[in-house]
């Protein structure tokens, strides 16, 4: 496996693969629409810190899950 970047996200610890975008530039690449775990634990930190509310919008599908779980 190459370079990776530890993150904790929710309790869950993770290693993301380093992607190269450029010759001065590499990201984390992260997808979080097939890990239940993270999308769980992530869902209930994100409902302990955010107010009561009717409508959840997410920017495009990979957030479906998330918005599911908090809804």
């Amino acid at each position: 496996m190459g370079e990776v970047y530890k993150i904790n996200i929710a309790g869950c610890d993770r290693e993301l693969p380093i992607c190269p975008i450029n010759d001065h530039m590499d990201i984390a690449g992260f997808v979080m629409f097939s890990d239940v775990e993270i999308t769980e634990r992530t869902a209930q930190a994100l409902m302990e810190k955010c107010p009561e509310h009717d409508v959840i919008v997410t920017a495009e599908s990979k957030g479906i899950p998330l918005a599911y779980e908090m809804a």
